[in-house]
């Protein structure tokens, strides 16, 4: 294991490298920003590494760590469905009431607009 100054040097080394990164480099750089304890912007400043290309491979290399899947990083994102609504007319002067997920209730007074409850609809129902 390289102590502090030496892992800071070869870091350097590889920063410098004109040339793509191997897998082995970019690890060395990924865990030594890890290890460094500093802010991702703070050691690629240090180093003189672009931000973009520092999250490029730890992206990268998080992707082919063992057990990565793309359905365990899905799980992470909220899934929601739409309804299918169905109007009916009706004679009575009392507001629709819809239950919406969360418990909310959304009150519609009749002679509503049918588009626009709709667009509403899909905005109060989108994922955050």
């Amino acid at each position: 294991m390289l102590d502090e100054s030496s892992q800071s040097s070869r870091i350097q080394e590889v920063a410098s490298l004109e040339r793509s990164w191997t897998d082995s480099e970019a690890k060395e750089v990924v865990e030594g920003q890890e290890a460094s304890g500093r802010t991702i912007r703070a050691f690629c400043k240090e180093h003189d590494v672009s931000e973009q290309r520092f999250h490029w491979w730890k992206t990268k290399l998080k992707k082919k760590a063992p057990g990565y899947t793309q359905a365990g990083n899905a799980s992470k994102a909220r899934k929601r469905k739409l309804v299918e609504v169905r109007v009916r007319e009706t004679t009575s002067s009392s507001p629709l009431e819809l239950a919406l997920s969360g418990g909310r209730v959304l009150r519609v007074p009749t002679g509503f607009d049918e588009t626009e409850l709709k667009r509403l609809l899909s905005v109060l129902e989108a994922p955050c």
